[in-house]
């Protein structure tokens, strides 16, 4: 019920700014001159507008209801073990959600420049298949057919090696994930057990900060994608607001073009 009234909520709202939004990139690029309209490749541009309503929708839903809600429900943790039962505990989770936030941030900007890469790859095969398909009768009459389908499959071969590495930096970050939290883990109830055997808390309390860290074991994992979804959704609304005029040009990668001119244009 709580899940289904607050999007019942948001939903209007948020809809209502992503349709303003999305209706000023559209009035933006219809009011462009012909020469620097033609300078975009079709195919690149109707992605970039896609990923760009996708990523402005997930910004506003990641940043109200992941991020906040995470960052509370640490913070309350890390009192009431401070608060009852002393420095210790508190600064051993405090380590580990701080060590566990660095490498997941660590790891995500990596897999958001291996991503950034991947997008870059898929604009050029988008605007490769338009730009051949619109020039199809000039690729037929220069006998180009097989450097087509050579220059194509180029690009199908290098986004099958960015979801490769995407898939290895993921398994990195699940793993690293793992490893910090369950050693943190580890030692809390190390420290439990000392208390234990001196008679300065009873097994119930050791279950209590158990099942109190254990708590923030899911809005701790969701973090990394919340991360990596909110830096993936600034890229990809970043290449909106270029054409927007709104931000300076950046390409992806070094001597990259981020959108191919249109064939004979």
């Amino acid at each position: 019920p709580r899940q289904a009234g607050r999007s019942r909520a948001f939903t209007p709202v948020g809809q209502s700014a992503l349709r303003r939004f999305m209706r000023d990139a559209y009035a933006h690029v219809q009011s462009l001159d012909v020469e620097q309209l033609a300078s975009y490749s079709t195919g690149a541009l109707s992605r970039v507008f896609a990923r760009g309503m996708r990523a402005y929708a997930a910004l506003l839903r990641l940043l109200v209801f992941n991020v906040a809600p995470t960052a509370l429900e640490a913070g309350l943790a890390l009192a009431l073990l401070h608060r009852r039962y002393g420095a210790a505990f508190s600064s051993v989770a405090l380590f580990t959600v701080s060590l566990f936030v660095t490498d997941t941030v660590r790891v995500v900007r990596r897999r958001v420049r291996l991503l950034s890469r991947a997008n870059a790859n898929d604009n050029r095969l988008f605007a490769r298949f338009f730009n051949s398909l619109l020039n199809n009768e000039a690729v037929r009459v220069n006998v180009n057919e097989a450097y087509e389908i050579k220059r194509y499959d180029a690009l199908l071969r290098r986004g099958e090696s960015l979801a490769n590495l995407d898939v290895a930096t993921v398994s990195r970050l699940n793993a690293g994930q793992a490893l910090i939290f369950f050693s943190g883990l580890g030692v809390v109830m190390w420290l439990c057990a000392r208390r234990i055997a001196g008679g300065l808390i009873t097994v119930g309390d050791a279950v209590a900060i158990n099942g109190l860290l254990l708590q923030l074991h899911a809005p701790l994992c969701s973090l990394g994608y919340t991360y990596q979804e909110i830096r993936q959704s600034g890229t990809d609304l970043r290449q909106l607001l270029q054409i927007m005029g709104l931000r300076p040009k950046i390409n992806s990668a070094p001597g990259a073009r981020e959108y191919e001119p249109r064939a004979g244009a």
